[in-house]
């Protein structure tokens, strides 16, 4: 979503608190975060604030939205525009300027959709998708989840070995916290206090909240006043935290697991890579794996289930809706959820477990008709990859990283590994 914004400032959680006010490196997130959880409301209809902004535009610089121009700069175009809005949290925004705010934000989302056929990554857990994402990995439904978080734990004892301190531990994805606290509780006190900062970066200001909340009551955490504890809302590819090497500490520590490395395309995710090891950081990361299809058909039956498909469709229904589209529309898209299985272009084992649905050409039309552009009729709500291991190792290696302390969980087809670049 939103490109990083260099002069932000982010929310920090010291003392069991956050304080305010936030800034934060995609304003987008937050404001759709906020806008699907209905804790804002445009004054005037998204579409209409849409209508509004196009005239706007096309009076001062004629087509500049049918150029791609990105929703950052518009944002930052608005800005100057509305030179009175000099807020430093949403509710000190103008209410004219919220509502077109919202709508090239929710644009945004259906730019993605039209350049990829896929939902921005994160998409689905912002507003209140947070909240049915915390709901569904405790159900039955997401055992996985919970064998995962296990499985995790008896990696992490053996990785914090000979003498090796990460003074930054950078969590990519903090799901519901769970990870959080086992990392901490799987170290030795002596490690745990040469911790400096414990970072998130995730999409969901409000889920972020969710698990600070949780923080307030962790021993670990508490028994650490000197811990500083950072809420990032970025995208994965826009974080950028500097390390400190010296002869104690070997910099940042980055924690991808949760299987979200899963939801990338091989080279999306070494790109990100390439940005969190450049300085010589660490990477922790998990990876699905499989040996045969059958185990890809389980997990695709996994994936078939009705509260998958009311998780993933919910915040996109929610813009349709907003959009104009009946109960009838968002009905049939309802009953087009199905799960395939797709290999990567140019890594052929490599297979991702689609969510996939088809938008009716009605609702094509309508949101053609808000934002001037065409979108596929099929899109895919989330991608998550399973890759064959040697050609895994091969292609990561070929890229210049090495797999240290690699972990096969016996009798699963995950891995847990610790990245780190052998090329600079």
């Amino acid at each position: 979503m939103g490109s990083s914004n260099s002069s932000t400032q982010i929310p920090r959680f010291q003392h069991k608190e956050f304080s305010t006010p936030y800034k934060i490196d995609s304003m987008e997130a937050v404001i759709l975060d906020h806008y699907l959880k209905g804790l804002i409301q445009p004054s005037v209809p998204i579409s209409m604030a849409y209508s509004q902004i196009n005239k706007l535009y096309s009076e001062r610089n004629p087509g500049v939205l049918t150029q791609g121009m990105e929703v950052e700069k518009l944002l930052t175009e608005l800005r100057r525009y509305y030179y009175d809005c000099g807020y430093e949290t949403i509710d000190q925004m103008s209410p004219g300027f919220l509502s077109k705010t919202i709508a090239l934000s929710v644009r945004s989302v259906f730019e993605n959709i039209r350049d990829t056929g896929v939902l921005p990554s994160g998409f689905p857990y912002i507003g209140p998708g947070s909240d049915m994402y915390f709901d569904l990995i405790r159900s039955k439904e997401y055992e996985v989840s919970r064998e995962s978080l296990k499985d995790y734990t008896d990696f992490l004892g053996t990785l914090f070995v000979n003498g090796t301190f990460y003074e930054n531990l950078i969590f990519l994805g903090m799901g519901d916290g769970a990870e959080i606290s086992a990392t901490l509780n799987s170290l030795s006190d002596h490690v745990t206090k040469k911790i400096k900062s414990i970072t998130m970066v995730d999409m969901t200001l409000s889920g972020m909240k969710h698990v600070v909340e949780k923080f307030n009551v962790d021993p670990i955490i508490s028994s650490l006043p000197d811990l500083e504890i950072i809420g990032r809302v970025s995208r994965f590819e826009d974080v950028k935290i500097t390390a400190r090497r010296d002869e104690t500490y070997s910099g940042n520590l980055y924690l991808w697991v949760g299987k979200t490395s899963g939801n990338f395309k091989i080279l999306d995710y070494l790109n990100i890579l390439n940005g969190f090891t450049a300085d010589g950081s660490s990477v922790i990361t998990d990876f699905g794996i499989y040996d045969n299809k059958s185990e890809l058909l389980y997990i695709k039956n996994q994936y078939e289930g009705d509260r998958n498909r009311d998780f993933l469709l919910s915040n996109l229904v929610t813009l349709l809706k907003d959009l104009g589209c009946s109960n009838s529309h968002l009905n049939e898209i309802n009953r087009s959820f199905r799960v395939s299985l797709q290999p990567e272009k140019d890594f052929q084992t490599f297979i991702s477990i689609n969510s996939e649905v088809t938008l009716p050409n009605s609702v094509v039309d309508i949101i053609e008709d808000r934002f001037g552009f065409i979108v596929p009729n099929d899109i895919t709500l989330m991608q998550s990859y399973r890759r064959k291991m040697i050609d895994l190792i091969d292609v990561l290696q070929s890229y210049g990283y090495s797999l240290n302390q690699l972990y096969r969980v016996k009798g699963k087809s995950d891995i847990f590994t610790l990245v780190e670049r052998t090329i600079s």
